[in-house]
C-alpha cells in the first residue's frame, strides 16, 4: 500500500442557528493529484463512519482536536470531508472560522 497525502480546502458554512459548519473539499475525481493519482468514484474504501482529526499527522489521542466524515459526493464529483472541532483547541476552532487556516491534510493508503 501506497501512503497518500492531499490537501483539502475548507469550506465553513454558517448555520441558522449560528453555529458554524466544517466541510474539507479533498480531491475531484477524474483530476490528477499531487500524488500522481487520478482518483475514480468511489475508489477508496472507508472502514468506519468517522475518523479521529489530528493536529499533526502521526500525533498520539492527547491531539485528537476533532472527528471527520469522508465520503464521495457524487453530485459534485469529489471527495469530501465533514468535520467536527472538539472545544479543547478553541484557537484552531476559531483560526478555522477566521479563515487562517484554509486546508488541511488528509492522509490515507
Amino acid at each position: 500500500m501506497k501512503l497518500i497525502t492531499n490537501s483539502a480546502e475548507i469550506k465553513v458554512t454558517e448555520n441558522e442557528d449560528g453555529s458554524k459548519s466544517f466541510q474539507g473539499i479533498g480531491s475531484e475525481v477524474g483530476v490528477e493529484n499531487r500524488n500522481g493519482i487520478i482518483l475514480t468514484p468511489n475508489c477508496i474504501e472507508f472502514a468506519r463512519e468517522r475518523y479521529p482529526l489530528l493536529y499533526e499527522h502521526g500525533a498520539g489521542s492527547s491531539e485528537v482536536i476533532g472527528d471527520a466524515k469522508v465520503y464521495y459526493d457524487l453530485a459534485s464529483n469529489k471527495y469530501l470531508t465533514d468535520f467536527t472541532l472538539y472545544d479543547n483547541a478553541p484557537n484552531i476552532n476559531k483560526a478555522v472560522e477566521n479563515g487562517a487556516f484554509d486546508s488541511l491534510s488528509i492522509a490515507y493508503y
